[in-house]
């Protein structure tokens, strides 16, 4: 009778520790599908801003009239070498990788020349960028 009430305790406190586990596995799935929901709405956000400074820089290269960047186009770049503010450079290898296939060799250099002007003085151009909305912040 005594091992039948041992054994009577450990099938339930195997349920119980079966129970918990579930609900251990439960949570840990949950928390895996709100990363990986986070993690895809975040590659969302950063293939927007590439694409937006791809085409960006495309559009630029193309264009003859276009001698320097216009603020539209420096808006798209600087939004995308932004996030990594320490190395712009390293953003800016990734525009240049995927722009690449759409430009002769003379729309690339073009394009690629000017980028690397952005990217030297990167602080100033992000400065500059802020200026305007600094004043209508004021009024």
């Amino acid at each position: 009778s005594s091992l039948q009430v041992r054994l009577q305790n450990l099938s339930a406190r195997y349920r119980e520790l079966e129970s918990n586990n579930r609900h251990i596995i439960d949570n840990l799935k949950r928390e895996k599908d709100t990363l990986l929901a986070q993690m895809e709405a975040m590659l969302r956000l950063l293939g927007e801003k590439l694409e937006k400074a791809v085409r960006a820089l495309i559009q630029f290269a193309r264009v003859l009239a276009y001698k320097t960047f216009t603020r539209e186009h420096k808006e798209a770049i600087v939004s995308w070498l932004a996030l990594d503010r320490d190395n712009p450079k390293s953003n800016a290898h990734f525009v240049k990788v995927f722009a690449r296939p759409f430009l002769t060799d003379k729309e690339f250099d073009k394009g690629c020349k000017e980028l690397d002007r952005l990217t030297s003085s990167f602080p100033a151009v992000m400065e500059d960028l802020e200026q305007p909305q600094r004043r209508s912040m004021r009024r």
